[in-house]
């Protein structure tokens, strides 16, 4: 049987020679494929884990994206109000100065 070493090894090829083991009852290297195993495990763990970060801070962008449009949206709104009042106070100001 032909098992696969380095970073393209899959757990299932793990436990394929951890079965081999049992079947020839040579268990001398049956800790070294429990470790390989739980390193592999713990790999898809952290994985699982940073992909669940990952969709809870593209949600949180989102969400804050949609926040900041609506804030310039306002902030134009609102420099458009002063300039106005701007305008009107001019006016005033001149109408002020004719009387």
């Amino acid at each position: 049987m032909f098992h696969s070493y380095g970073p393209n090894r899959y757990i299932c090829s793990v436990f394929d020679e951890m079965r081999e083991c049992i079947k020839t009852l040579n268990f001398s290297y049956m800790k070294s494929l429990i470790e390989e195993a739980q390193v592999m495990a713990n790999r898809m763990e952290a994985a699982l884990s940073d992909q669940s970060d990952v969709r809870e801070l593209s949600e949180q962008r989102r969400k804050l994206n949609k926040e900041l449009k609506a804030l310039y949206e306002e902030r134009t709104k609102l420099k458009e109000e002063l300039a106005d009042l701007k305008k009107t106070a001019g006016k005033d100001v001149e109408e002020d100065e004719d009387e």
